[in-house]
């Protein structure tokens, strides 16, 4: 719909109700969006991907961090495998508590996974994998955490 002009020989006040409105450009806004959306889309899938990548990229841990190593083959004094056994928490904890890592060891067979604190040598923690079971479920837990200072067993945590 057209507005009234007043043509009166020049350009000044010839629209009464002031200059003609422009109409939006719907396609500019309909570009503006779709571009927004795949903007997002490859940022999203960008950040998976990387994600993917590098998750197991290594990581230079800081001067007196806990580092982590990998232990292949538990096993115990005899020979076999008692990292096939399982045992409740509470008795998981009368095998380990204050002992030595050798009597760990004996006892357990070697863990899965150590970490070494560079600031306390004497200060290892141990992961034994699914030998507890959680009292609340009946399940096992993922990991028995066995925690040394000063040379025995102080802590056990299960999870």
């Amino acid at each position: 719909m057209s507005r009234p002009r007043y043509d009166d020989g020049d350009e000044y006040g010839d629209y009464r109700d002031g200059p003609p409105q422009k109409s939006s450009n719907s396609g500019l806004i309909l570009g503006l969006v779709i571009g927004g959306g795949v903007l997002v889309a490859v940022l999203l899938i960008g950040c998976a991907v990387s994600m993917f990548l590098f998750r197991g990229a290594a990581v230079n841990a800081p001067q007196g961090a806990q580092v982590a190593t990998r232990v292949d083959e538990p096993e115990g004094k005899d020979g076999k495998d008692p990292a096939k056994k399982t045992y409740t928490r509470v008795e998981f904890m009368k095998l380990v508590m204050g002992k030595k890592p050798d009597e760990v060891i004996a006892a357990l067979g070697k863990p899965h996974d150590k970490t070494e604190n560079a600031l306390k040598p004497d200060s290892p923690v141990w992961y034994y994998k699914r030998m507890t079971i959680n009292p609340a479920s009946g399940e096992l837990d993922n990991s028995a955490q066995v925690v040394f200072e000063n040379g025995v067993v102080s802590a056990v945590n299960c999870w």
